[in-house]
């Protein structure tokens, strides 16, 4: 079967699964990367605006993606 003729990327449901364990997995792993960041930086609150800077743009990447990654047209 060529996957080259599919019209939409049919891979992508190989992450859905270590993107939801990963979802479960953050509360976790947010206090280690604020805790790193903190002390790499010597200031806490610049740690905390990384973490929610990359948050948002997850985010923003996600609604951006959307269409492409479920089939929908532009």
């Amino acid at each position: 079967l060529p996957f080259f003729l599919i019209d939409r990327p049919l891979f992508l449901y190989h992450y859905f699964i270590a993107f939801l364990l990963l979802l479960l997995l953050l509360p976790r792993i947010a206090p280690r990367i604020i805790t790193a960041l903190a002390r790499t930086s010597k200031d806490r609150s610049f740690a905390y605006a990384f973490v929610i800077a990359v948050v948002i743009l997850t985010f923003i990447s996600a609604i951006l993606c959307y269409p492409t990654t479920y089939g929908f047209l532009w």
